[in-house]
């Protein structure tokens, strides 16, 4: 760790970050002093940068004229309900005065609404009162934990309260949420096969797996292979059918809020090649059933999967990773990036680079 006198940055720095996560978390902050030059950047990232401002112009307006719809409809409650697989994913949002980031949540629906409520975007009652505020979840919502429906269930209805007052909540996709489609349930917590029969069914209690298991395995014996509780959960994520999978088929790999990039794992400058929009677009047609899965959802690079840039407090970034996040940041024309997906055990671990980009 190097540190410098520049004391005004270093403060700038602090009270960048401690905006962009809204609430008082643990942080380190890591400057970093090199002998690259800015032109290092900006000549590593010149073409993709230009591609990327030239897609965005045009995804960004179809995007706010959809967002300007939504929001009107909202007051008038005839916009498609969020959660059914029928709004359209959106990838590039205007800047906003407060973003709050809220890492993996795993079913924890306690947890969740204490870090709403620590940042003042929801009142005693559970509804939106925060605003103008950006809510961005920033992905794993699913397994661990046995509240997951309810977790869900609460950021999509939060969506229409906080567009009705001028502020979002984004739901970012994750690699749990990815696992489920594909039918990987080696994370899901014990209570967490139950209540997926259908959309309107109520999430019941965890003390109901035993008895749960018991029946199935009386099912299984009358010439039924898979245990029912299994079959809900797997029809519930089956993309282009379940309901669950309709949801998350809202849910973009990653957005951008003015200077501020928000994704589960991490960007490489490779996924701004064809556009993130693109990308985003890709996944969410693929889980509604109308289009083949793409190959990146398999790639240990990909977004969801990524861990160029989320390193525990105790290993900070690599020379490498900072570079590239310097490098990705520049082509976006953005200043931070926020990322999930690795454990934090001391709270929010942050990073400054020697060009004072953030991650």
């Amino acid at each position: 760790m190097v540190l410098v006198s520049r004391k005004t940055r270093l403060a700038v720095a602090l009270s960048i970050l401690s905006a962009v996560h809204g609430f008082s978390m643990h942080s380190r902050v890591v400057l970093r002093r090199g002998n690259s030059p800015v032109a290092t950047c900006a000549l590593a990232a010149r073409r993709v940068r230009r591609l990327h401002l030239q897609m965005t112009a045009t995804e960004q307006d179809e995007g706010a004229a959809a967002e300007e719809a939504f929001d009107a409809a909202a007051y008038e409650n005839v916009a498609p309900k969020p959660g059914l697989g029928l709004v359209p994913v959106r990838t590039f949002y205007p800047q906003a005065d407060r973003i709050i980031a809220i890492g993996d949540v795993h079913g924890d629906e306690g947890a969740l609404i204490a870090c709403l409520r620590m940042s003042e975007c929801i009142d005693g009652d559970g509804n939106w009162c925060g605003g103008t505020t950006n809510v961005v979840q920033i992905g794993d919502i699913l397994d661990r934990g046995d509240e997951e429906r309810g977790c869900m269930e609460r950021l999509f209805n939060l969506k229409v309260q906080a567009a009705a007052a001028g502020g979002a909540v984004h739901v970012l996709l994750g690699n749990h949420e990815a696992m489920n489609v594909d039918w990987d349930f080696d994370y899901v917590g014990l209570g967490g096969f139950d209540g997926w029969e259908s959309r309107d069914q109520l999430h019941t209690k965890p003390s109901s797996f035993l008895s749960n298991v018991f029946s199935s395995v009386a099912s299984g014996l009358r010439g039924s292979s898979i245990p029912r509780i299994l079959k809900d959960r797997a029809k519930a994520f089956t993309v282009g059918t379940g309901f669950a999978a309709l949801t998350l088929s809202e849910m973009p790999l990653v957005i951008q809020i003015g200077d501020t990039v928000c994704v589960h794992g991490g960007l490489e400058l490779r996924h701004l090649d064809s556009g993130l929009h693109l990308l985003n677009e890709e996944v969410s047609q693929w889980l509604r059933g109308s289009a083949p899965r793409p190959p990146l959802i398999d790639d240990e690079t990909c977004p969801i999967w990524n861990r160029s840039f989320s390193a525990p407090a105790d290993r900070p970034l690599t020379e490498k990773n900072a570079r590239k996040l310097e490098y990705v940041l520049s082509a976006m024309g953005a200043s931070r990036l926020i990322v999930g997906h690795t454990p934090q055990i001391g709270g929010v671990n942050s990073f400054v680079s020697n060009l004072w980009y953030e991650g």
